[in-house]
This record gives structure tokens, C-alpha cells and sequence, in this order.
């Protein structure tokens, strides 16, 4: 009702004088009932709700009593220590969920240093002291023994203890980041990757130890959970800010551009450098680069970002250009498929200025085909491209498609592959013939003039180029009628 609204609503006197009552309740049930499972149980729960909730973990965090709550879970001071640990681990939740769930500085600041820090360092200790008896051991000095003895303390029920707290303090941790914002996710994130190298370090001192071994693996669970919520999230989630997918793929557009400058810098180098090692091919740098890229580009879709298609297919035509034994040097069939598939995704979705660096990068590919050809060292990989010579002609000519505009490229394109592939295009030719009679006499005028095995050469692409455009004419006056 309103009047209960009123009362208990936010920012009212008694909803923050019930919030510091429940908190003070919080905190005489852990110092009188330390040793009653059931009623710690509730309290932790009740902790653990106030803390949730945005407007009670606004309240109770500016409560003196929180701050030493806090301080007496993290030291675990009697008689915090009689508590089990599965609630101390409650207690961690809370205490991390009010301190992240304030959108001050001040808080998180104060949460770094008397929680965070302090956890970081006693677990830093553990592993450093551990790291150095075995230094030790292992030089064979005089103090090998006293070493051995000192090392034995760290399997004590004392330590193993201290070891499981410490540890379900940091699972606390990332369960109470895990009901924050998603600033503070990152935050906690971030700040926890060398911590995650510690706990590495004690599962391999540890891995004899079920206990220990159980709950750190329990601690990876939860990051590795955590995580893939997040990613799950954020897979496809839409935004209607006209800039977001090229703000957040910035880092691909990047490293593309990084990957163009790069191969300008080997084509035009105007530097005195003599003493380059010329053995580095930037091909193959630039390759791997784009193969990093490569399935991103195709799971994301990224290519539907104009300053990414653009610079991906910017350095695809030049790389092809200068270095196009290295796409079938290094990309394995499926990453070479995936790279095909982006060029023909290019033919069929873009404008004429990248539909055109397409084909060049198809011709470029095919001229290299030739020179293996004649060397007999083709393979599958050289065979992928004839499928282009058969979509140029069915797809695009007969279609009348915009890429008309670019006839000379076309023409020129589809000549390379005629040369590679004269089988494949006169068996094209034939299934053309079946589709329409009439079309008989100017295909077998422009197989005449082609020869059964076409020479590649700057005059016969050019006569080609003439010969082909009359064809085409002539194939859509007869498909007109």
C-alpha cells in the first residue's frame, strides 16, 4: 500500500533503521551463537539477502559494525573461526556483494584494501614460502633438512585448515562479484588473474590432498561458470547505438589495419635498410595475422561492418597479389574454405569496389595455380577455385548482375580460369547448351576462339575481353526473347 510504501520505502527513516537493526542482529548471532549450525545458517542467509538488495547494502555499508564484520571474517578472529566454512563463504558473498554494489569509489577502494589486498597477500606468503623451501631443497646446501621439517608445517591440520579458508574466501568473493554490475565483474576479473596462478601453484603442491584439491577445483568451476554466463549473455545481444558493433570489434578492424600497413611497408619500402633479414617473408606474417581473424570474421559476421570488410578485403587482394603461395602454403583446408567463402560472401553482398578486389584476389589465386600446374604440384587446395568459374559464368553473366559494371575485371578473371580450368569451362558450356538450343552457335563461336588450351597472356586476355563482351551481348538477346 502507499502508506507501507511511505514507511518502508526507499530512503525512509525505518526502512535504514530496520536495515541497521537486522545488520547489528547479523552481527551478536556470529559472536553468541557461533556453535549453533542452524541459527549461523540463517543469519548468514539473512546477511547474505541485505547485502543483494541495492537499497539495504546502501545502508548497511556505511555502518561501522559492517566494516568490523568484515574485518573479522577476512582474519577470521574467534569466534568467526568456530564457523563453518560454508558459512564464512556466505558471510564472504555478502560482504563482497555490498562493497561492489555501491557505485562509489570510496567503497570499492575501501573493499581493495581491507579485503582483497588482504586475502592477495596472505595467499602471496603461502606460496612464496612454499616456492622457497623447495629452492632450497633442491640446492643440496646445509640447510636441506631444517627446509624439509619447515616444509612438512605446510601439510599440518593447522595449515590444510587456513588453506580451505583462504580458498572458500575467494570462492565468496567471485560469488558475490557475480550478482554486481558488470563493471564490477571485470573489476574483480582483472584483478584476480594472478591469484589464479597462486591457487595454481597450490594444486600441485596439494594434488595428494582431496580436500584441497576438491574445493580449488571448485574455485575454477566458478570462474569458468561466471564466465560463460557472461558470454552467454553477450552472444548476440543487440544495441540500437548506430556505432556499437564497430566500437566493440575495434580491435579486429586494428589488427587488420596493422596487418595493411605491414604489407605497404614491404611492397613500397623507401628505407636505406641493406641489412634486413630477407629469409622473413611478411606474407607469412601477415597470413597468420589474418588467420587469427579468420574465424572470428565468420562467426561473428563481422564482415558486415563497413570499415572491417573493407579493410579485410583490402589486404586480402594485396597479400593474394604479392604473396598468394602463402595461402596455400599455410592455410589448412578449412581455414583456406573459410577464406573462399568470405570472398565469395564479397561477390554477392558488396559494392563494386569490393566485388572487384574479390575477383583480382581470384585471379591473383589462379595465376598461381598455373605456375603449379606446370610444376605437377597441384592438390585439393588448387582444385577449390574452378567452383568460381562456374559461378561467374551461371550466376553472374547470365544473371545480369551489377557486376556488369566491371566488365574488363570480370572478364579478365574469368579468362585466368578458363586457362586453369579448360575442362571444367567447356563442360560449363555444354550444360549451357542443354539449358537453351539457341544458344548452341554462340557458344561454339566463343569455344572457337578460345582454342582447346587457351595461352595466358596480356594480348590474349584483351582479345578475350573483346570476344567475351560480344558473347555476353549476344547471350542476353537471346535470353530476352
Amino acid at each position: 500500500s502507499q502508506t507501507l510504501s511511505v514507511l518502508l520505502g526507499k530512503g525512509s527513516e525505518m526502512l535504514e533503521f530496520l536495515t541497521n537493526y537486522f545488520l547489528s542482529k547479523v552481527v551478536t548471532n556470529l559472536q553468541m551463537w557461533a556453535s549453533e549450525s542452524d541459527v549461523i545458517k540463517e543469519t548468514a542467509d539473512l546477511f547474505v539477502t541485505l547485502s543483494i538488495k541495492k537499497d539495504s547494502s546502501s545502508i548497511i555499508i556505511k555502518n561501522d559494525l559492517f566494516w568490523t564484520l568484515a574485518n573479522n571474517v577476512i582474519t577470521n578472529q574467534m569466534p568467526i573461526q568456530l564457523i563453518n566454512e560454508e558459512y564464512k563463504r556466505l558471510l564472504i558473498k555478502g560482504i563482497t556483494c555490498s562493497c561492489l554494489n555501491n557505485s562509489s569509489d570510496e567503497y570499492r577502494l575501501h573493499f581493495d584494501r581491507s579485503i582483497f589486498q588482504i586475502l592477495n597477500q596472505r595467499l602471496h606468503s603461502i606460496v612464496e614460502s612454499i616456492h622457497t623451501l623447495l629452492e632450497q631443497i633442491k640446492l643440496n646446501n646445509n640447510n636441506k633438512i631444517h627446509c624439509t621439517n619447515a616444509l612438512q608445517t605446510f601439510y599440518s591440520e593447522n595449515v590444510l585448515s587456513q588453506i580451505s579458508t583462504l580458498i572458500n574466501s575467494y570462492c565468496g568473493l567471485i560469488e558475490g562479484g557475480s550478482r554486481c554490475s558488470s563493471e564490477q565483474i571485470t573489476y574483480l576479473f582483472e584483478h584476480s588473474q594472478q591469484t589464479l596462478q597462486y591457487i595454481l601453484d597450490l594444486f600441485d603442491f596439494y594434488h595428494n590432498y582431496c580436500d584441497q584439491v576438491q574445493i580449488i577445483l571448485e574455485l575454477f568451476s566458478l570462474y569458468a561458470e561466471h564466465v560463460l554466463i557472461f558470454t552467454k549473455c553477450n552472444y548476440g545481444k543487440k544495441t540500437k547505438e548506430i556505432n556499437a558493433d564497430e566500437d566493440f570489434n575495434a580491435h579486429i578492424y586494428t589488427l587488420l589495419n596493422c596487418l595493411n600497413h605491414l604489407l605497404a611497408k614491404d611492397f613500397i619500402d623507401f628505407s636505406n635498410d641493406n641489412s634486413a633479414n630477407t629469409e622473413v617473408n611478411v606474407g607469412d606474417v601477415v597470413l597468420y595475422g589474418l588467420i587469427i581473424c579468420l574465424p572470428l570474421i565468420q562467426s561473428d559476421n563481422l564482415l558486415k561492418i563497413p570499415s572491417i570488410s573493407s579493410c579485410y578485403y583490402k589486404l586480402v587482394s594485396s597479400l593474394c597479389e604479392q604473396h598468394s603461395e602463402c595461402i596455400f602454403r599455410l592455410l589448412n583446408p578449412d581455414q583456406y574454405s573459410i577464406f573462399l567463402s568470405t570472398i565469395k560472401l564479397g561477390l554477392d553482398n558488396y559494392d563494386n569496389e569490393i566485388c572487384k578486389m574479390c575477383l583480382e584476389t581470384i585471379q591473383n589465386l589462379t595465376l598461381y595455380t598455373m605456375k603449379q600446374q606446370k610444376l605437377n604440384q597441384t592438390n585439393e587446395k588448387t582444385k577449390y577455385l574452378e567452383h568460381f568459374l562456374d559461378y561467374l559464368l551461371q550466376e553472374i553473366v547470365i544473371t545480369t548482375t551489377t557486376l556488369s559494371d566491371l566488365f574488363d575485371t570480370l572478364a579478365g578473371t574469368i579468362y585466368t580460369l578458363i586457362c586453369a580450368y579448360p575442362n571444367q569451362f567447356y563442360h560449363i558450356l555444354g550444360q549451357m547448351k542443354q539449358y537453351d538450343e539457341n544458344l548452341s552457335i554462340i557458344i561454339d563461336k566463343l569455344a572457337n576462339d578460345i582454342g582447346q588450351k587457351p595461352d595466358y597472356n596480356r594480348k590474349a586476355k584483351i582479345s578475350f575481353t573483346v570476344k567475351f563482351e560480344s558473347f555476353v551481348t549476344n547471350l542476353r538477346r537471346i535470353m530476352k526473347k
